[in-house]
């Protein structure tokens, strides 16, 4: 095809802004990627946070016959357990033993590294220290803010689904389908909350942590939730989920909406700061603001 002398000039410019436009592009991904690997350093400050106030002795708090409520927010200030916690390990013969294990590792510094876990984000895991599970139960939340892209720690988010076995069903990342995991990973994040819904039985518990595995199990990674579709499905009908929808569906369909802001997008930041739950255990984070 022949072109005239003007069509030829215009066909240069247009292929040359083309060209700039794919320089741009690819200029603006390439900023994009290196800023995320170097705002990581400003926000691993917050990947594990000890109490800034003393450690004390609870011996004579815990050698009491019955404890009054000031005696369990002083328990929970020094170990990060709360009073479903700590009344569990209180009904064990080595529960007063039990109680200074977890004040000892809420006061314990840790050492710990900093990895990407996507092309967007990137995860703290332990190195050395650690702690354990105080007490766990089917429909039990586990939350995390180990998990940052850029300055925003977007977190984590899973519910217990079979604690026998050390079950949590959880979605995980962009491009996966949710799924069941070993509850084992949890503990390799230097900070996580364990959330109890208030007033609930366990039986409601496992009813809410089984309709999770039946209808939340196995569905695709949706980034778009509440924006370009539709926070709430029927549960025929759900298409799409991420970690932090995952839990608040699974609760949506029993009539608690555990979004604290409301919002169009829940996250796992909007589940910690719900009123409708009340804190299992804390650790890596201070018990008196878990989540600022």
């Amino acid at each position: 095809m022949w072109y005239t002398e003007t069509e030829s000039i215009l066909l240069q410019g247009v292929s040359s802004v083309a060209v700039r436009r794919k320089t741009k592009v690819a200029f603006s991904a390439l900023l994009i990627l290196v800023l995320l690997r170097l705002f990581p350093p400003f926000v691993e400050k917050s990947a594990h946070v000890v109490p800034d106030y003393p450690q004390v002795d609870l011996t004579e708090i815990l050698q009491k016959d019955a404890l009054e409520p000031g005696d369990y927010q002083a328990i929970y200030e020094q170990t990060g357990l709360g009073k479903a916690a700590v009344d569990a390990l209180m009904q064990e013969e080595d529960g007063i033993e039990r109680l200074l294990f977890f004040q000892e590792k809420l006061f314990e510094e840790v050492e710990f590294v900093c990895e990407p876990n996507s092309i967007i984000s990137n995860e703290e895991r332990l190195v050395e220290g650690g702690t354990e599970f105080a007490h766990l139960q089917n429909g039990y939340v586990l939350i995390t803010k180990a998990s940052h892209t850029l300055s925003w720690r977007n977190g984590h988010a899973a519910i217990v689904v079979d604690a026998e076995r050390g079950q949590t069903l959880e979605s995980v990342v962009l491009g996966t389908n949710s799924c069941l995991q070993d509850i084992s990973k949890w503990l390799q994040y230097p900070n996580f909350m364990v959330l109890k819904l208030k007033g609930a039985d366990r039986e409601l518990l496992g009813e809410i942590a089984a309709f999770a595995k039946t209808y939340l199990n196995d569905v695709p990674y949706s980034l778009t939730l509440g924006i370009l579709k539709k926070k709430y499905e029927p549960k025929e009908e759900i298409s799409g989920t991420h970690c932090a929808h995952l839990i608040w569906r699974a609760f949506r369909e029993y009539g608690f909406d555990l979004d604290s802001t409301g919002g169009r997008v829940v996250t796992p930041k909007d589940l910690a700061g719900s009123p409708l739950f009340e804190v299992v255990q804390v650790y890596g984070m201070d018990p008196k603001n878990p989540w600022p």
